[in-house]
């Protein structure tokens, strides 16, 4: 990963070094912000840079495979902190760095799936050996969570992935209308339109139902 310049960049790569998150000032460990972190990466600093991708590597990680599926994802992962820090002296509010990044992750992933269906339509039923479906995965994954995995995969992709960045990766409502670009109201509606929809799906499996219902007015 290349950010221009003489010094060399972050990369996302699986193969880096744990980059050390916190700065020593005066014998005290201090964690710093994303907004500190983004500031020192666009004067130039590789190890603020750094720090971001390791601190976040994980998150866009998810959302890459959740809306997309496991496919491509190190390219994919390392395409979008590319665009990152190629974008990141844009960035007006260093505080929303996170939901900047969740925003440039989305846009390259709606890119990619038109790629994808574009050469869908090229390859018709010729299906290279890269479109064939991933090996089931060995790791046992408990019984209820696959019938969740079940419903979240009958939702739009988009629905699905605002669904996870909500209530599994733990964004705020402020960052994801942020990153989306919408108002908080739209995020809070089509939030409520994903469970109101994951509701009457899990109705076919009582269990479910009634644990993700719990779930729902927990969360409310």
């Amino acid at each position: 990963m290349n950010l221009g310049g003489d010094e060399r960049p972050p990369s996302a790569a699986a193969g880096t070094t744990r980059a050390q998150l916190t700065l020593v000032a005066g014998g005290r460990a201090t964690v710093r912000s994303d907004a500190e972190l983004a500031i020192a990466a666009m004067a130039g600093s590789v190890s603020a840079g750094e720090q971001l991708v390791v601190r976040h590597a994980t998150l866009v990680r998810r959302i890459i495979v959740g809306h997309v599926g496991p496919r491509d994802v190190d390219d994919l992962q390392q395409e979008v902190f590319l665009h990152f820090f190629r974008k990141l002296p844009t960035l007006r509010d260093p505080q929303a760095t996170r939901s900047f990044l969740v925003a440039i992750t989305l846009n390259t992933l709606r890119y990619e799936l038109r790629q994808r269906r574009v050469r869908r339509l090229l390859f018709w039923n010729d299906t290279p050996a890269d479109f064939e479906q991933m090996p089931a995965p060995t790791v046992e994954v408990p019984v209820s969570a696959k019938r969740m995995v079940v419903l979240l995969d009958q939702l739009q992709s988009d629905t699905r992935t605002l669904f996870l960045l909500r209530y599994v990766e733990g964004l705020e409502l402020k960052e994801l209308a942020e990153a989306l670009e919408v108002s908080l109201s739209t995020i809070k509606r089509r939030l409520r339109r994903a469970t109101d929809h994951l509701l009457v799906l899990a109705r076919k499996d009582p269990e479910l139902h009634e644990s993700f219902r719990a779930f729902v007015e927990r969360v409310s």
